[in-house]
């Protein structure tokens, strides 16, 4: 067995995490915001933040992984969509276009 030195290790440490996110992503149909989308914008009539793409901020309330999240969160699985959230675009837009109340409790449930 071939001894690995700490920069290999962690150069091959971040290349798996990149792809462990980038694949998470992928899986669950994220809903990255990309250059070309836009962010929530006030809707005055309702007070709901909403997108022109709102079927992106859907994906996130109903994404799977955060399913999986809400049965078991102390999966495997469920830890690694709970540390993709901390840094995900599309989390973060999604968080800011729900309504102040929703918005809260969400908070409080994925922190």
């Amino acid at each position: 067995m071939n001894k690995v030195n700490r920069r290999q290790f962690l150069k091959q440490s971040a290349i798996t995490i990149a792809f462990i996110s980038g694949t998470l992503c992928n899986l669950n149909g994220c809903a990255t915001i990309t250059k070309g989308d836009s962010l929530p914008e006030e809707n005055p009539e309702t007070s709901e933040g909403k997108t022109k793409g709102n079927n992106k901020m859907q994906r996130c309330e109903n994404c799977k992984m955060r399913a999986r999240y809400d049965n078991n969160p102390h999966s495997f699985l469920s830890r690694a969509w709970k540390w993709h959230i901390e840094w995900c675009p599309g989390w973060k837009s999604y968080i800011k276009s729900l309504p102040e109340e929703k918005r809260i409790l969400v908070m409080k449930k994925y922190g």
